[in-house]
């Protein structure tokens, strides 16, 4: 909603920093785990994935590795309650941009769709690997398209919620882990870029970090950018050796642009690769081997 920005960029895109701003979202925040805590009650927990078709599209490379996977989270409490977790790799960005109106996007449907499952108690979501991944369909656009794309999305997670079993489990843990980052530039071209101390001007000083959530066999991730869906093949193989799940969500806390594939950098002009990709080609695979080694040890 803005007003958590530092640094000049900030001011401009979103509004500034505004502490009352910052301090409602904590109240509400504390408030909800208040809520919460008074209610507490044992749970059991399970996961699932399931193949999506015709949703999601690689925006940078059509040829390119897609990550079709919706992934749910669910918690079902003694009293036989249900709560879902969804993530999913296609940003929200259904709506043109030059809808200058406050919406939830695609997700906000799909939510509402989700809710009027009476089997569900409780929806969420959040944004996956979106940093190469878009919706299909989405141009031009209109509102009875997105509304039919979050009832498609909503359908498969219906079907996936009712699938999914749940077990016991006592293993619950959470970590920040602070991140070391190169300098940060704005690059204007394959030549030339502005120093950091420039770009810091503009952004404000940088303190990223990645929080890491594992209930059970499931591992949060969460992550101060958009890190591209392609990567994520590089997660299978120490999740199938380990036998774990994983669920990477963006927009974590401090916002540090774009970490896409290191081949796009030089040779494919776009945002994602060159205007919002501000710590250098190899950031998207510099943070692909952070989870790598998160999934070695949690």
């Amino acid at each position: 909603i803005g007003g958590w920005a530092s640094g000049l960029l900030g001011a401009l895109v979103v509004g500034g920093n505004s502490q009352e701003t910052i301090d409602f979202i904590v109240g509400q925040t504390a408030k909800s785990i208040d809520k919460s805590a008074s209610r507490l009650m044992e749970a059991k927990v399970g996961f699932g994935t399931v193949e999506t078709d015709g949703l999601v599209m690689n925006r940078l490379d059509q040829d390119g590795y897609t990550d079709h996977q919706l992934r749910v989270l669910k918690l079902e409490h003694q009293q036989g309650q249900k709560a879902v977790f969804n993530t999913f790799s296609a940003h929200s960005v259904f709506m043109d941009k030059d809808i200058n109106t406050l919406s939830a996007d695609y997700p906000g449907p799909f939510l509402n769709q989700l809710k009027k499952n009476s089997t569900i108690d409780f929806v969420a979501f959040a944004p996956g690997a979106t940093g190469s991944h878009t919706p299909i369909g989405r141009k031009p656009f209109e509102l009875d398209k997105m509304m039919r794309y979050a009832s498609r999305l909503a359908d498969y997670s219906g079907q996936l919620e009712r699938q999914i079993s749940t077990t016991e489990t006592l293993e619950l843990k959470y970590a920040e882990l602070p991140v070391d980052l190169r300098s940060p530039h704005f690059r204007v071209s394959n030549s030339y870029r502005f120093r950091p101390w420039l770009f810091e001007l503009v952004m404000g000083k940088i303190q990223p970090r990645i929080t890491v959530l594992k209930i059970g066999k499931t591992v949060l991730v969460g992550l101060p950018l958009e890190l591209s869906g392609e990567f994520y093949p590089e997660f299978d193989e120490v999740c199938e050796r380990r036998g774990l799940n994983l669920m990477i969500t963006t927009f974590n806390g401090w916002y540090l642009g774009y970490a896409p594939p290191k081949k796009y950098y030089y040779t494919l002009r776009r945002a994602e690769t060159r205007d919002m990709n501000w710590f250098g080609p190899e950031n998207g695979e510099y943070f692909a081997e952070l989870i790598q080694r998160i999934l070695e040890i949690v």
